[in-house]
């Protein structure tokens, strides 16, 4: 899902480059790698939680910087489809945002069943 949303995200940003000028939040936050946590090392485990992290702050900072946008005059005379695109970046990088957690989580949870203590 990662892959498909970062193209996605590129695609969109590159075809309407008036959004991307005319936003002032930046690029769309990308998120880490997560880690196989059968295979991971306690260090790997720990400097990917603060890759998460890291990104979910972005992530926030990011989707709140478009939420501020799309409260402004220079938003409401964007074109409807413009508009489409910047609500489809907002809601597949917060579905991003939210299941990154979860897919980390997931990854603890097999590093504990394959290194029981």
């Amino acid at each position: 899902m990662k892959s498909i949303f970062n193209a996605i995200s590129a695609l969109f940003l590159v075809a309407f480059s008036s959004f991307a000028l005319a936003n002032e939040c930046g690029e769309v936050p990308v998120a880490p790698s997560i880690v196989e946590g059968v295979t991971a090392s306690v260090d790997d485990l720990v400097a990917n939680s603060e890759a998460v992290k890291s990104y979910i702050e972005v992530a926030d900072a990011y989707l709140d910087c478009t939420a501020e946008y799309r409260r402004t005059s220079e938003y409401r005379r964007l074109a409807p489809e413009d508009k489409e695109v910047i609500e489809s970046l907002a809601g597949g990088l917060l579905e991003e945002r939210n299941a990154i957690g979860d897919d980390f989580n997931a990854e603890v949870a097999a590093f504990q069943e394959a290194n029981p203590q």
